[in-house]
């Protein structure tokens, strides 16, 4: 059962992160054809985009949006390094109290 659950965890996170790529390249599109077309209306397009996402957010139970916005952030923090979490070489040993993986950022 527990290896159930983290398929279904791994699955959520993975479409998470793919939702949020996506999310930040149509934000990004969107930013840049402000910006060179209309500029004075970027600050309306981002108002939009907040409104939107904290639309959905609410739709959540408290915990569940806590969860999420854990989720978000860790993305986030992950975002930077070259390999996926799941992909890095764990140093840590089996029941440590905190994982530690070796990975590389911006190919160093």
């Amino acid at each position: 059962e527990v290896a159930n659950w983290n398929r279904v965890w791994t699955e959520k996170r993975i479409r998470a992160r793919h939702a949020d790529r996506e999310f930040q390249k149509g934000i990004s599109k969107l930013s840049n054809l402000a910006s060179y077309h209309l500029p004075e209306l970027l600050p309306d397009i981002l108002a939009m985009a907040n409104k939107q996402v904290k639309k959905e957010l609410q739709k959540l139970k408290g915990l569940d949006q806590l969860r999420l916005l854990q989720v978000f952030a860790m993305e986030w923090k992950l975002a930077h390094y070259d390999q996926e979490l799941d992909k890095m070489e764990e140093l840590s040993r089996t029941g440590s109290r905190h994982q530690v993986v070796a990975t590389t950022y911006q190919g160093k």
